[in-house]
């Protein structure tokens, strides 16, 4: 085994690569989301604010 900071390094390393795709995909999601619901109102036609797929 190499020595305890090393593998700390690594792991932090790891965990931040992990977080970013993590952010990446969450982030992903979000969107295709919000223009799931803003399709959905638009097809729907009911009156509502035109900043309504922004609040999400």
């Amino acid at each position: 085994l190499t020595n305890f900071a090393e593998i700390k390094l690594i792991f932090k390393s790891f965990q931040e690569g992990i977080e970013d795709l993590f952010n990446d995909v969450l982030a992903a999601i979000i969107s295709s989301q919000q223009s799931k619901i803003c399709l959905t109102r638009n097809r729907v036609g009911r009156p509502r604010p035109k900043d309504a797929c922004e609040i999400m």
